[in-house]
């Protein structure tokens, strides 16, 4: 269904044009650049991550001033037509039983092999890797009736959104943006095990993430450092299967200016990561400069306020 057009802070406009579902491309292979750079993210990224010109950070969380530092709609109190369902906020706790079924499927699609580089960002919160700033949109998500490419993708530690009362141990965050300014984020847990006998690939054997993980977020920042072809470091087909179940709901920003009104898409299964990887991103994000006193980069979940949530699948993964 079409949701009520709103803004994505100053620079984006959401608007309600349909588009058609990409399945025909073609899947040359490339190498693939990581290119690491200690410099912000360019503006356009950080209205879809929540950048602002206003200071914030996560220790606000304990006295939650967010809405005092000059971001109103990180209280989740109605907004006006500008601004609809800015009480659905993100993260929420997903209930362990959902029952409505989303009668859409979610198709992802691998324009020409992927990208030949991604851009390694901190943003003054995290670390990114930024697929805009590396100039390539072939990672696109169809997902009611409009296509979305996929901006970048970031970790958070511990998971934000929760299952059943529960914090994951981490969630990564591909963020996504329509020509039209929609934006829809897809996010997937990932939990601690020694004992992988899920039918996702591990953390280890993903070689996309584990290629950003050890090298991009944790290693020294190189530049122009080649890693291995691109149709080996995929996010789409190293997380993503077709059939794959996921919730659904309407959501928000999770760090100010918290904008409503964004599509949420969430897994059900978590991805299984070693302990001592965990472990490993837990000490990194403790030095950082922006955790809070717990080390943490999450915002707590907000309330529900009645908003619907369904299951859905992956339609189709393409390329």
């Amino acid at each position: 269904s079409q949701h009520q057009c709103t803004h994505l802070a100053a620079e984006v406009h959401v608007g309600c044009t349909p588009a058609q579902p990409l399945f025909e491309m073609s899947r040359m292979a490339a190498p693939l650049v990581l290119v690491c750079s200690l410099t912000p993210a360019l503006a356009g990224m950080g209205a879809l991550r929540g950048g602002s010109g206003v200071t914030w950070d996560y220790q606000g969380f304990h006295i939650g001033d967010w809405p005092a530092r000059g971001f109103p709609l990180c209280a989740g109190k109605p907004a006006g037509p500008e601004y609809p369902h800015n009480e659905w906020q993100a993260p929420i706790d997903i209930p362990m039983i959902v029952t409505d079924r989303d009668n859409d499927s979610l198709i992802l699609t691998t324009v020409d092999g992927g990208c030949e580089r991604v851009d390694m960002e901190s943003n003054e919160h995290t670390w990114e890797a930024s697929w805009e700033d590396g100039n390539c949109s072939n990672f696109v998500a169809t997902w009611h009736g409009r296509n979305y490419t996929l901006q970048q993708l970031h970790f958070h530690f511990e998971s934000e959104n929760m299952l059943g009362g529960h914090h994951q141990d981490m969630e990564i965050h591909l963020v996504h943006k329509s020509a039209d300014g929609a934006s829809l984020v897809i996010g997937a847990f990932l939990e601690h095990t020694e004992h992988v006998e899920q039918p996702h690939k591990t953390f280890w054997e993903n070689g996309f993430l584990h290629q950003l993980f050890f090298h991009g977020f944790l290693g020294q920042p190189d530049s122009q450092q080649m890693l291995a072809p691109a149709w080996r470091l995929n996010p789409y087909s190293g997380l993503f299967s077709e059939g794959t179940e996921f919730y659904s709901f309407l959501g928000s920003l999770t760090t100010p200016p918290c904008t409503p009104n964004l599509e949420w898409v969430v897994l059900r299964q978590s991805i299984p990561i070693a302990t001592k990887d965990v472990f490993t991103f837990e000490q990194y994000l403790k030095k950082a400069p922006q955790p809070d006193s717990y080390g943490m980069v999450d915002r707590p979940v907000q309330p529900l306020n009645g908003r619907p949530i369904k299951v859905g699948s992956i339609g189709k993964v393409v390329g």
